[in-house]
């Protein structure tokens, strides 16, 4: 038995290649911005640069916040930090009008209230089954395509040479490189098929003569950034509000990031799992307006390569994370990997957005159409989070504050995704349930009978107790019981033990991800539902005084299963965990104790 794969450190070795890979598929997404904001307002070449290794200094910062975390900040899962370009128009028309002081002042205002209300946000977790996280995960890979597609025909659409047959043919010799070592090789090297093609265009690219060093013997070989640098911040009111409502945006791509990186590397997100990486997101973006960056969140161009390269140690970013930081401090390398033409990244960038785009369509897979108005939900989604794709000025007629919102189609799609579902799937509940339970799940618990139950969590109905007695340690004890039982997103089954041997029978609904922890600080994971093929176990046996936890998959609705215990259960051999108790037994794994238990008081 061992941790999940996401907590796994990796040799050296092997950390810093995949997290080299990881910093060269969003290296130009994160300098894009400094870059436009500069020659928006004018910036001296000195300024630029400054922003430049401020951003990527920033950048590493953040990836460190998110996964390896500080306390209850940082979400702990692989995923990159760095700039959203929903705050760009917002912060060129402040910096236009007050200049880069009240810039700063803004994100710094915009980061703390983003922190202060992150764990109100995360309570819209609910909200997001698997046809919203699928439709979500699927508009983000299709919203990034053009990006691609742009980097792919030399990253400049009014130069003329703009989708020349030579930026045409690095791009697809590129492409055509990481599916060949991808599809030739195993393990390690197939891993790094995105890493191999980036640097094998690029020599293409230097031999041909698309790719320039020139700026790298020109680069300064140190770069320190501080505090302030532009001078201290100053306030303006409307600008704080438009770069808050940017915040709210980011905030919404955040969860949508988040749950899709979860669904990839089979760890789901909890909604104390989210609430610590919008608060990272909030924290970082203070970090950024005191040393001279932006706004930060979750990078989507890396979640295909999680799901393209399978490698999920939130360390791989970590790393990635340092390299960043290296990069800020040493412009040299920074200009080094600058040279990577945008038709090689446009190679590799169609592969890194389709994955994101097919795992949303496999979160999908798993959806129910018939009979449901799922089919309506998706369609229409996808069709609103594609307008400005198509059509980048459509919404040139709305108020700013509107357009902050709908010009990304990522965050307008996934909008669309959650109201439709609320208006569409949602109905009158039948007696005698809690508000909050979903429909299909509240009509099961009436048909079944069930009832919640106390302390553990989720909803239960005893349907067998044998009628011949044994005698164990305890006393004297049914030979077996069996019950119905049912999780629901507001009701799991929180960390506790019992001192029988328990076996979990998958029945009906969504997929189920249960935590055991043996008495020796050994954890395991299973994922109760029917796939066997695709790892899911439709039995799983807990041993007698093991910690065990179940709670839905993120984005599931319920899952009903049956359990039976031999000897039979009685209520004095249950023992409630407390997350302070087991947190100081077992401090490695605190991370997940949080997730599988709720806070109480132990005093």
């Amino acid at each position: 038995m061992k941790n999940h794969p996401v907590d796994e450190v990796l040799p050296f070795g092997k950390l810093v290649i995949y997290g080299l890979q990881h910093v060269l598929a969003m290296y130009a997404g994160a300098v894009a911005v400094p870059l436009i904001l500069a020659q928006g307002l004018n910036l001296s070449q000195e300024q630029l640069v400054y922003l430049i290794n401020a951003d990527l200094f920033t950048c590493g910062v953040a990836t460190l916040i998110q996964t390896v975390g500080i306390g209850r900040i940082g979400i702990r899962i692989p995923i990159v930090q760095g700039v959203t370009f929903a705050a760009v128009t917002p912060m060129l028309l402040i910096g236009e009008k007050h200049g880069l002081q009240t810039i700063y002042g803004s994100i710094l205002v915009a980061g703390l209230v983003s922190y202060a209300i992150a764990p109100y946000f995360s309570k819209l977790l609910r909200f997001f089954p698997p046809v919203v996280t699928g439709t979500i995960i699927t508009i983000i890979g299709i919203s990034l395509m053009p990006v691609a597609v742009n980097w792919a025909g030399g990253g400049n659409p009014s130069a003329p040479d703009f989708a020349s047959g030579q930026h045409i043919a690095l791009a697809m010799g590129t492409l055509a490189f990481v599916v060949f070592v991808y599809w030739f090789f195993k393990g390690f090297i197939s891993n790094i098929a995105v890493l191999l093609g980036l640097v094998g265009g690029t020599l293409v690219a230097s031999v041909l003569g698309v790719a320039r060093f020139s700026h790298v013997a020109e680069a300064s070989w140190v770069g320190v950034t501080t505090p302030f640098y532009f001078g201290l911040p100053a306030f303006d009111l409307a600008s704080i509000a438009a770069m808050v409502v940017v915040m709210l945006v980011t905030m919404a791509e955040t969860t949508g990031d988040c749950i899709a990186v979860g669904e990839i590397i089979e760890k789901p997100v909890t909604q104390e799992d989210l609430t610590r990486g919008l608060k990272a997101d909030g924290f970082s973006t203070v970090l950024g307006a005191i040393f001279n960056s932006f706004p930060y969140t979750a990078f989507a161009q890396n979640v295909g390569l999680v799901g393209l390269t399978g490698v999920r140690s939130r360390w791989v970013v970590a790393a990635a994370g340092v390299i960043l930081m290296v990069l800020g401090v040493f412009p040299k390398m920074a200009a080094l990997i600058a040279t990577i033409p945008p038709s090689v990244l446009g190679g590799a960038g169609i592969v890194m957005f389709g994955m994101v785009a097919a795992s949303g369509i496999k979160t999908l897979s798993q959806v129910k159409f018939e009979g449901t108005h799922n089919i309506m939900i998706v369609a229409i989604s996808i069709g609103v989070g594609m307008v400005t794709i198509a059509a980048p000025q459509f919404y040139r007629g709305f108020p700013e504050w509107a357009q902050i919102i709908l010009n990304s189609g990522i965050t307008s799609g996934s909008l669309a995704a959650v109201v439709l579902n609320i208006l569409l799937n949602s109905g009158a509940k039948p007696s005698g349930v809690a508000s909050g339970v979903d429909r299909s799940a509240a009509e099961m618990i009436e048909r079944l009978g069930l009832e919640p139950l106390p302390s553990e969590g989720g909803f239960y109905r005893e349907t067998y107790r044998g009628e011949v007695n044994v005698t164990v340690e305890q006393g004297k004890r049914n030979v077996s019981t069996a019950i119905f039982f049912l999780v629901t997103p507001e009701s799991f089954s929180a960390l506790h033990r019992v001192k029988s041997d328990e076996i979990f029978h998958y029945y009906a609904g969504d997929r189920a991800e249960m935590l055991q922890i043996d008495p020796s600080g050994r954890v395991t994971h299973h994922l109760l539902g029917p796939d066997v093929m695709a790892g899911e176990s439709p039995q799983i046996v807990v041993p007698r005084g093991c910690w065990q936890g179940l709670k839905l998959k993120s984005g599931g609705s319920w899952c009903l299963i049956g359990t039976t215990v031999a000897p039979g259960f009685e209520f004095a051999d249950f023992e409630m965990g407390d997350r302070r108790s087991l947190i100081a037994q077992f401090p490695h794994l605190a991370g997940e104790i949080t997730g599988f238990t709720v806070s109480r008081d132990s005093g």
